[in-house]
């Protein structure tokens, strides 16, 4: 495994609601394997699994890939989803065996931190959720028909607030292990989310970037809004970019769109309110 350096393109500036140029932020991961390069008629198949914050962000991925044949994404997301759930690894075999991915990406974390969090988040519990996630990759990453398996790009928790009236930063040794876990197994990377939707490493609904005040979290500070779901848009086309050799669509072109009235950024109501 290796470091690797990623570029995020910059956000629209205040006032204006059309992203241009671009800006670049580091993340440390392990590398993936390049993906060769997709065509419109053998497109890039890439698999979204997930919880209710990847539910969240689909919209603003789908959208950023509208007008890019050479990607094909599939949508994943299940609530309440955790890894280390009874049942998991059978769900992930069964979306691998229906979509038969290129590539995985996978957003869910909250809820395995919960389990990591009741266990006073002990070595050995690390331990226990390490080896799970290592079988996930490795279920999720297996040959179907189609092809000779997926490279898995794992998604880390985003600084959050805990639910309730006393609302503290959540915990994010889950983190940690997802980068152990990805060191171990093959053709897995781990993905910062904190240069996305939250440059200072603080959990806020607000964050400025490139002098672009966007409103990427919810009420709960947890979940997404529609500028978060855009800056997920942005920062998985500069990955399957630099995976595949697949340029992202301008941003311009679909960071405003019918895709922000979707109900999801209004559940609950009001969730997405300034």
């Amino acid at each position: 495994t290796t470091s690797t350096t990623s570029t995020t393109t910059t956000v629209p500036p205040d006032g204006d609601p059309t992203p241009t140029g671009s800006s670049s932020t580091t993340t440390t991961t392990t590398t993936a394997p390049p993906l060769g390069r997709p065509t419109a008629a053998d497109p890039l198949r890439v698999l979204l699994i997930g919880d209710s914050y990847l539910f969240d962000v689909e919209p603003g991925i789908d959208a950023a890939f509208a007008s890019v044949a050479e990607i094909d994404i599939r949508r994943g997301a299940r609530f309440a989803f955790a890894v280390t759930d009874d049942d998991s690894l059978d769900v992930l075999a069964a979306a691998r065996d229906e979509h038969e991915p290129d590539l995985v990406i996978t957003m869910f974390a909250r809820f395995d931190q919960g389990w990591l969090d009741v266990r006073d988040r002990s070595a050995e519990a690390q331990a226990e959720l390490e080896e799970r996630l290592v079988e996930a990759f490795a279920v999720l990453g297996a040959p179907t028909e189609r092809s000779d398996g997926a490279a898995v790009v794992v998604v880390g928790l985003a600084p959050s607030l805990t639910s309730g009236i006393d609302r503290v930063p959540v915990d994010r040794t889950i983190n940690t292990v997802f980068r152990s876990a990805a060191e171990r197994a093959d053709h897995v990377e781990y993905l910062d989310p904190d240069p996305v939707v939250a440059p200072d490493g603080e959990p806020e609904r607000w964050v400025t970037i490139d002098g672009a005040e966007l409103l990427v979290r919810k009420a709960d500070v947890s979940h997404y809004c529609a500028d978060g779901a855009a800056r997920w848009g942005q920062a998985v086309g500069d990955l399957l970019a630099r995976l595949s050799g697949v340029p992202p669509a301008d941003p311009a072109a679909w960071w405003v769109g019918d895709w922000r009235d979707d109900p999801r950024y209004d559940d609950p109501v009001g969730s997405c309110a300034p």
